[in-house]
């Protein structure tokens, strides 16, 4: 499924009136449809029947305005507040304002922008919430640029303060539609029923939270036009990935699942190593091998049995020796896939020997954790990049690589992602809710599959090892990153079904994939 920005949305609204000959009233009718059944939904759950309708001046308030004629046919009992003059709504908006005001009597307009009248507003609002059930916010929609102010500001925080269950028109109002920021203030929604196609504020967090559950609602836009029209992403999904990851077939030995090479990191930190390599295998690579200093191959073969381990040596400080670099060297070459960073650490000797792994490695490339951190401080070691590189950063490391605060990168985070991707040539997965997958093509993906729980020690590095075992079953590093992502995001939820969110496990990760590799590839 497409996620489009504000401003593609439009196009395709427009499109949709001007080259299809689809008037903008029918749309805004089909939206209205869509919101009543989410609405009846709504209110058979909770046996109520006391809506409030809240609707702003733009379209978004016009699909507010055409739910009432919905509801009104129904005989649900309803309120309507419009924030503003209806002789200033435009005219699909307003003909919907003209067909409901002469039937409805509980229909306040703020025809005046004087003080008093905008307080009385809000007395009459707060009034009516104590009789309500379900507030229906048509508010504001995907345009919004600026912070919230003034009497939309008293009514969403009014929203947020009833115990009412709030339902969201396109978008909760305060979300900037094309990053999921909160623009000082938002509406927090139980549900949020969107037209067409989810919008990137949707999708990414902040905003994504603010939806409550979000459901995607035809309106009748043609296919072909979608098909054709431009977005910002894609939503990863089950169907595709079924798609693009190779099934066994009978005759296949372990040479056919690939070869993974994880570069293993230093002491105190072997853990990283071994969970890349537990949910390498446990996602179908055919062949693990760890390549270690010599004083830790009796560790890895102590900690994992299934694995090769490589040793090579060092001098005392830690420096390859050249006939380690020749090992190196002929392990990548072996290899179909080099996993680089878990458990390294950053010290300069490791910053020395990533150079010349990144100068010598003409296979995929996973780059992760201390990998990323050595990157941040010498970006001109993407000179050596082949093009197939995947960096798997979360906020805190994006942040390093880009110069950004964290905060900044997840006010921002699908530019953020696309800029850098284009940038330095590189795949890459900006971890997080809703992780974003973006290669330097700005092929864009946006996963909605995991959870909470996952956020806990040592699931980037199972993340890291299954992106590792797809590069040997799908036909690019982009699409190894997606299905990876989808697939570590996924097992985090059965886990979650299973044994809850609360105390989850990197191990648990891995303990279950097999399972999800099951339901989604065989």
């Amino acid at each position: 499924m497409k996620v489009l920005y504000s401003e593609q949305m439009n196009t395709l609204d427009q499109k949709a009136v001007t080259e299809y000959k689809i008037p903008g009233l029918i749309l805004m009718e089909h939206a209205s449809l869509a919101l009543e059944k989410e609405t009846i939904k709504q209110l058979q759950k909770a046996a109520v029947n006391k809506v409030i309708i809240c609707c702003g001046m733009g379209n978004n308030g016009g699909d507010g305005l055409a739910l009432a004629r919905q509801l009104l046919k129904k005989k649900i009992e309803i309120t309507v507040f419009l924030l503003g003059n209806p002789q200033q709504l435009k005219k699909d908006s307003q003909d919907n304002y003209i067909m409901i005001s002469k039937q409805l009597d509980n229909i306040y307009c703020l025809r005046s922008n004087i003080q008093d009248a905008k307080n009385k507003m809000v007395e009459m609002f707060q009034k009516e919430l104590q009789k309500a059930d379900l507030i229906v916010d048509a508010l504001l929609g995907t345009g919004l640029d600026r912070p919230i102010e003034g009497i939309y500001d008293l009514f969403i925080q009014a929203i947020n303060e009833s115990l009412c269950t709030v339902m969201a028109v396109d978008i909760p109002s305060g979300i900037q539609g094309n990053t999921g920021k909160i623009l000082s203030r938002a509406v927090q929604a139980d549900s949020t029923v969107t037209f067409q196609l989810p919008k990137v504020g949707n999708v990414t967090y902040p905003g994504a939270y603010n939806n409550g559950k979000l459901i995607v609602a035809d309106i009748g836009i043609p296919e072909k036009l979608i098909d054709t029209s431009e977005f910002a992403a894609r939503i990863s999904d089950a169907e595709l990935v079924n798609k693009w990851v190779r099934r066994y077939r009978k005759d296949d030995h372990k040479g056919c699942g690939g070869t993974v090479l994880i570069i293993a990191g230093v002491k105190g930190m072997t853990g990283a190593t071994v969970l890349a390599a537990k949910s390498a295998m446990k996602s179908g690579a055919g062949l693990v091998r760890i390549a270690c200093e010599e004083s830790f191959v009796q560790l890895f073969e102590q900690m994992i049995h299934e694995t090769t381990t490589i040793g090579y040596p060092t001098d005392e400080d830690g420096h390859l020796l050249e006939c380690a670099k020749t090992i190196l060297q002929n392990q990548m070459d072996l290899a179909d896939v080099v996993v680089m960073g878990p458990g390294w650490g950053s010290s300069k000797r490791r910053r020395t020997q990533l150079e010349f792994l990144l100068q010598k490695c003409q296979k995929p490339l996973i780059l992760d954790a201390d990998a990323l951190n050595i990157l941040s401080d010498n970006m001109e070691l993407f000179m050596h990049n082949n093009k197939q590189w995947v960096l798997t950063p979360h906020p805190g490391e994006m942040a390093r690589l880009t110069g950004l605060s964290a905060e900044k990168v997840n006010q921002n985070r699908l530019d953020v992602a696309k800029n850098f991707a284009e940038k330095w040539n590189t795949t890459l997965v900006l971890k997080g809710a809703n992780t974003i997958i973006v290669n330097e093509k700005q092929e864009t993906w946006t996963n909605t599959t995991g959870n909470p729980g996952m956020a806990t020690g040592g699931s980037g590095d199972v993340l890291a090892g299954i992106i590792a075992s797809l590069c040997c079953r799908t036909e690019t590093v982009l699409q190894s990153a997606v299905a990876g992502a989808f697939l570590h995001g996924l097992t985090g939820d059965l886990v979650a079904d299973e044994r809850g969110r609360f105390g989850m496990t990197s191990g648990d990760l891995i303990e279950y994939l097999p399972a999800i590799m099951k339901k989604i590839i065989e």
